[in-house]
């Protein structure tokens, strides 16, 4: 039955709800809080209470109010955690709310001072503390110290791991690599170790891979046979890959830097080297506590929630002295989940609870978590400083927990500054998501990170195969809202200086995640590291499903030896109105790959400016093996190489690749793209906007609003952290005027040219005269190389063609025929020499080009190579070996129109010997005209040849 509410009655309704506001902020409660207080007293601003649990337990006795809790500043010195649960819950209209006095500052740290320092000498200074409880962190003046390690920077190298055998004595191999387990002992080099006895010390070891680092306690050193022992076996065997880097730490002999300590727990003696004289006016502290303050509810269906910490700092919590990724303070778990779940500010089932304008500094784990059930939380407008793992942490149920356990979600991390992270274990991230869903990441500045910026997983599965979750049979394609961790959203970040200790990751990295994840509008800019392998600014890692990356800005990924800008693999991905802005050496702009059964289809790349100036390899798009399915939709792009050359690497099957030409002829795909300078409005200060004027425009490209992206003026860090990124040379600089038109690129263009080098005397009245007069012989040298004339008195007739290649351009230098000839019978005569103490390889094609014919650019006679030894090939056929600085003469000749066959013939001689006469078969059978004749270096090598006595001739 419908009822429609009286206007009056409505009226009443909302006066009553306006005077229970009213009569809820009457009565709203503050509390006081102050060192010299008094628990017994009132907790009011003349009469505070003296204790932290003072005011939490006097706020229970009034549920249904607002509640403030004001904190006297300064520091507040933790012995235990602070602990919130479901009883000190506020509610809606009624938030639970802790802050500083006003005008002042209260920084909650979670440790002791240390005092009563006495002269160890040499610069040591030694401590009684308390027997019996070790602690890993130490604070000066809030500046992390760190334990006294050997090396004092850099790594040390395994010379090799140990097998681990079984019952039978036999060597045990690993399941998925098979190579020899080696988790828990390894050899170590001549001298590495440093003096003094390694009790109590540990080895923070990158194991098998540049992944995931361990922090294990040695169990035993053997000098004899140069063996180190662990306590308990490495994440992965210790070598997979060579030189596995690691360092010594917690011992007395490595103690001999400023703002090192050794504690030695069993005696209660902590021993230090301070940053700043005298120590006596230092202030040092000890950490007591892992935890500073806690919320915990007892269930997702129990949560602790509407709490609020607003304004106050966080310094300081304890670590360990073991670590490893899978099993931790959390129990065990999966690969790629992170089990040690601790944290500075630790949230477990908990809901609509706020951490906002605080600095937390110096965390042991991980700054703030989110484990188990959390909804709805927010971390905004802080900075986060030097957290030992994770800036913030989201951390929920496995897949096998069920559908229902989706209740890790909906939280907003927004506004913060977040630098320098993973400082106790070198795989941290600034954020790090894992079976988490429907979370905001939004205009956070982050940098400084050993490996991630934001990274994103869930439960992995192999393509193909099904898994049992919550008793339910699930297959891959089923999975995405079982790993709970899809749909979230990383935009308007601002992310350099990433990947600065790992390899195999990206600043924005996802692993086996849920759908419907987007990465949109963030730079990714700016990082160095020595440390080879795998870089990239987005990882779509396996799995990584139904992604969506727009309006990203991407430029100085410097990142290994192995770095692309994007590195795609999953399914129906989605990559559009990005600029990728290459580095020299970088791999490709675009990678897309497969592993461990998993299909890397149905990508879409459309409208995204793909800038590639490759010194070696400016592969716009790289691919693992070709099909068709690997791409849905691919055009309206722009292409940009400054020295116009354009690669597909991998197309049309591993190990070849093509050209842009190739890939628009023989493809669906990139018809309607550019090829073009994409006018950005300053590059040299990184402002990658598109002038007016760019090309980029015409292909519907979208203007991307880097205003919007980085700290917002909430933040009250926001000016100190731009000051330091300035100083760090990563600020760009968008003074610029985007409606401006820009006349000429920033970039150092080199088009292709042509020289005539006295050709045409050389020529005479030789078949090319008549070709060169009509503008139908060209030469091409850039990027170092060159074509001149030369007078080599090796030959008779002196005067020759002298190449040279340099390191850089694949088809440069060049010398290029264009004809067009239709029938009779093709005679072309020309001879090389190598260089004898520079040799460079060469090439000569034979085309028709077919632009509007067929699925192929061109078709060629003959293909004929050189190698720089001297090895002549017709395409994939062996034909002889040119003696070393000998002139070869080489004739060629084939039937064009009705007079075509499906082979040519060739004559090599040098020396007056015959090298090889006979006939070949033409690389295309389908070549009937002659159009286009090249001669060109087809290496990136310093090196040179010579060419002499090149004639053309048809036979009618």
């Amino acid at each position: 039955m419908n009822r429609t509410t009286h206007p009056a009655a409505l009226r009443a309704a909302l006066h009553f709800l306006a005077f229970a506001g009213l009569l809820a902020a009457a009565y709203a409660a503050d509390y006081w809080v102050a060192p010299g207080g008094d628990d017994a007293g009132p907790g009011t601003k003349e009469k505070p209470f003296r204790s932290l649990e003072r005011a939490r337990d006097a706020s229970r006795s009034r549920p249904s109010v607002p509640v403030t809790v004001y904190l006297k500043g300064g520091n507040w010195y933790l012995e235990k955690t602070l602990s919130f649960g479901p009883g000190d819950s506020g509610h809606e209209g009624a938030m639970r709310t802790w802050t500083s006095y006003p005008g002042e500052r209260a920084v909650l740290v979670g440790g002791r001072r240390v005092q009563g320092w006495k002269t160890a000498g040499a610069g040591v200074f030694v401590a009684e503390v308390e027997k019996g409880r070790p602690f890993h962190q130490l604070f000066e003046n809030g500046n992390a110290a760190r334990k006294a390690r050997h090396p004092n920077e850099g790594y040390l190298h395994v010379a090799e791991g140990i097998p681990q055998r079984d019952a039978k004595g036999e060597p045990l191999r690993h399941k998925l690599w098979g190579i020899l387990m080696s988790p828990r002992e390894f050899l170590y080099k001549e001298g590495d170790l440093p003096t003094g006895s390694l009790a109590g010390a540990e080895v923070y070891l990158w194991a098998g891979f540049d992944w995931f680092a361990n922090i294990l306690p040695i169990s035993n050193v053997d000098p004899a046979k140069r063996l180190i022992g662990l306590e308990r076996p490495a994440l992965v065997p210790i070598v997979i890959r060579p030189e596995r880097r690691y360092f010594i730490q917690n011992t007395l002999g490595a103690l001999d830097a400023p703002g090192e300590f050794y504690l030695d727990a069993p005696a209660g003696r902590l021993y230090y080297r301070p940053m700043a004289a005298p120590i006596e006016r230092q202030v040092i502290v000890a950490p007591t506590v892992v935890r500073i303050v806690e919320f915990r509810g007892t269930s997702p269906q129990e949560p602790v929630g509407h709490l609020r910490f607003t304004g106050i700092d966080f310094m300081g919590s304890d670590f360990t002295n073991d670590f490893v990724e899978t099993s931790g303070t959390h129990g065990v778990g999966v690969w790629n989940e992170p089990m040690n779940k601790e944290a500075a500010i630790y949230f477990e089932h908990a809901t609509q609870c706020v951490i906002e304008r605080a600095r937390i500094d110096g965390a042991g784990y991980s700054a703030v978590a989110f484990v188990w059930s959390a909804r709805s939380n927010r971390v905004s407008d802080c900075e986060i400083a030097r957290p030992g793992f994770h800036g913030v942490l989201l951390s929920g149920y496995r897949a096998h927990f069920g559908l229902q356990m989706d209740v890790n979600r909906d939280n907003l991390i927004s506004n913060n500054w977040i630098h320098h992270v993973g400082r106790n274990v070198g795989h941290g991230a600034c954020v790090f998501v894992w079976a988490s869903g429907g979370n905001r990441i939004v205009n956070n500045a982050m940098h400084d990170s050993p490996r991630y910026g934001v990274c994103i997983k869930g439960e992995g599965m192999e393509e193909g195969k099904t898994a049992k979750w919550n008793g339910v049979k699930v297959g891959y394609l089923d999975r995405y809202p079982w790993v709970h961790s899809g749909s979230n959203l990383i935009a308007d970040n601002d992310l350099f200086r990433m990947s600065l200790d790992t390899e195999d990751n990206g600043f924005i990295s996802f692993w086996s995640c849920g759908a419907g994840n987007q990465v949109v509008r963030n730079l990714l800019h700016d990082s160095r590291r020595g440390l080879d392998g795998l870089g990239m600014a987005v990882y779509l890692d396996d799995a990584a499903d139904d992604c969506l990356l727009k309006k990203n800005i991407v430029w100085g990924i410097e990142c290994g030896d192995k770095r692309v800008a994007f590195f795609n693999k999953g399914q129906r991905n989605v990559t559009e109105n990005n600029i990728l802005v290459c580095g020299t050496n970088d791999v490709a702009a675009v990678r897309m790959w497969e592993g461990f059964g998993r299909t890397a289809v149905q990508h879409t790349y459309r409208r995204n400016l793909l800038v590639t100036p490759g010194a070696t390899a400016p592969f716009i798009f790289e691919f693992a093996g070709w099909e068709l399915p690997r791409l849905t939709n691919c055009d309206f792009n722009l292409f940009f190489n400054p020295d116009d050359r354009y690669v597909m690497k991998g197309y049309p099957a591993p190990g070849l690749d093509a050209t842009l030409d190739d890939w628009r002829v023989k493809t669906p795909y990139d018809h309607s793209s550019l090829v073009a300078d994409p006018l950005f409005v300053d590059p040299l200060k990184r402002d990658f906007r598109p002038a007016a004027n760019s090309p980029a425009w015409k292909l519907g490209f979208e203007p991307i609003e880097v205003e919007a992206i980085g700290l917002r003026p909430g933040n009250p860090y926001r000016s100190e952290q731009k000051a330091l990124q300035k100083a760090l040379g990563c600020l760009p600089d968008y003074s610029g005027d985007p409606g401006r038109p820009v006349a000429t690129s920033a970039y150092v263009h080199r088009p292709s040219k042509s020289a005539t080098l006295g050709l045409q005397d050389y020529l005479g009245a030789g078949g090319l005269a008549s070709i060169f007069g009509k503008g139908g012989v060209k030469l091409y040298a850039e990027q170092g190389t060159s074509i001149d004339l030369f007078d080599d008195k090796s030959r008779a007739g002196g005067r020759c063609l002298r190449f040279y290649d340099a390191p850089g351009p694949k088809y440069d230098p060049r010398l290029m025929v264009n004809t067009t000839e239709t029938s009779g019978r093709l005679r072309l005569r020309f001879a090389v020499r190598l260089d004898p103490e520079r040799p460079a390889p060469l090439t000569l094609d034979v085309r028709q080009l077919n632009e509007l014919e067929g699925n192929a650019p061109y078709y060629s006679a003959a293909l004929l190579t050189v190698s720089k030894e001297g090895a002549v090939m017709a395409d994939k056929t062996p034909v002889a070996m040119i003696p070393p600085g000998a002139w070869a003469e080489f004739e060629l000749a084939t039937g064009l129109g009705n007079q075509r066959t499906d082979h040519f013939d060739l004559t090599l001689t040098a020396g007056g010997a015959t090298l090889y006469a006979g006939a070949l078969p033409k690389k295309d059978v389908a070549f009937r005209r002659l159009e286009r004749l090249l001669i060109y270096g087809h290496d990136s090598v310093d090196g040179i040849f010579y060419v002499d006595g090149l004639m053309v001739a048809v036979e009618k």
